[in-house]
């Protein structure tokens, strides 16, 4: 039987989980793009030119996923298409990179983003939100540590 702290955790985990969800649904239909599109426009952000299967790795989707993420966003002008141009790199690998107006799109949404959070999280202190951004990093490291291939012990009820 789990133990009800532990149920408590791994309902407030779900929850957060479908609010994430539904936020970033409402938020990709007001920038009108696809929610799978905004998740890797921002990863290009932030880590900047990547290959595909950097893509896959970091969104954690199959190849075929990210290639399909990937095209999109070069057909909508988001993003470019690119070859390894580091010294001694492989230059047939692809890469992407956002494109001027996918930098345009992102730095607009991050504007957008923290105006929304600013206004949501209006009463909350400083400290108290970097308190809860610790927690929830600890609770996803702590997830995140569990051995995938583990299997549970399953207890008849």
């Amino acid at each position: 039987m789990i133990p009800e702290h532990s149920r408590a955790l791994i309902d407030a985990i779900s929850r957060l989980t479908r609010v994430q969800r539904d936020i970033g649904e409402k938020l990709s239909r007001q920038l009108d793009c696809p929610r799978a599109a905004l998740g890797l426009l921002w990863l290009l952000d932030k880590r900047g030119e990547l290959t595909i299967g950097d893509v896959a790795t970091h969104l954690r989707v199959d190849l075929s996923v990210a290639s399909r993420q990937t095209s999109a966003l070069v057909e909508a002008g988001y993003a470019e298409r690119t070859r390894q141009s580091a010294p001694g790199a492989d230059h047939r690998v692809r890469t992407v990179r956002l494109s001027d107006a996918g930098r345009t799109f992102t730095e607009q949404t991050r504007v957008r983003m923290d105006a929304l959070l600013a206004e949501v999280f209006g009463d909350w202190t400083p400290e108290q939100i970097q308190a809860a951004a610790g927690q929830i990093n600890r609770v996803a490291d702590t997830v995140g540590a569990i051995d995938a291939h583990a299997e549970p012990e399953l207890v008849a009820p």
